[in-house]
């Protein structure tokens, strides 16, 4: 005897309509903008978080040089500067980032209670006293005014960074 063999029950398809066709391409177009605008946003905050990361970290490890550097003149604060902007003292891989520049870079030396010496270069108040306080103790290193200039402006504008200080005390 023969093994009996079913069929599986077709589905009948529903009439092709050239305009429901139309439809899908435009929603189609539309959904891939969207999600194309989506993606580059993300990718453009995802880089201005990391650069973010990057000089916080370069300013800490800027104010740490300095503060258990034996001496503080012009050729270590040049080094700490260096350090803040190319992320190293080496400066043949360019900044960590094209818009910070020596501009954007501050170093202060200053002592608990005047810590706000404005006007002043570093090499005037490096290990000198400071009217009101006894000498100078603390390293500020800051990077200000910092604006990161954004991939696709159409996404997102360019993007100003607030303050970043970093504060340690000199170690003698």
């Amino acid at each position: 005897m023969k093994p009996h063999i079913t069929h599986a029950r077709q589905v009948p398809r529903p009439a092709h309509n050239p305009r429901q066709s139309g439809a899908v391409v435009v929603e189609l177009a539309i959904v891939s903008v969207l999600l194309a605008t989506m993606m580059f946003a993300a990718l453009d905050l995802g880089r201005a978080m990391y650069a973010y990361n990057q000089i916080v970290q370069s300013t800490r490890a800027a104010a740490r040089y300095l503060a258990t550097s034996n001496s503080i003149g012009s050729a270590e604060v040049s080094r700490a500067t260096r350090l803040v902007i190319y992320g190293s003292f080496d400066t043949t891989n360019g900044p960590m980032t094209p818009e910070l520049t020596g501009d954007n870079a501050h170093i202060q030396f200053c002592a608990p209670t005047y810590c706000d010496i404005t006007g002043m270069t570093a090499s005037q108040t490096s290990n000198q006293p400071v009217t009101g306080a006894s000498s100078v103790n603390l390293v500020v290193v800051e990077v200000s005014n910092l604006t990161l200039v954004s991939y696709f402006p159409q996404t997102i504008s360019n993007m100003l960074f607030r303050p970043i200080v970093t504060t340690f005390p000199r170690v003698s």
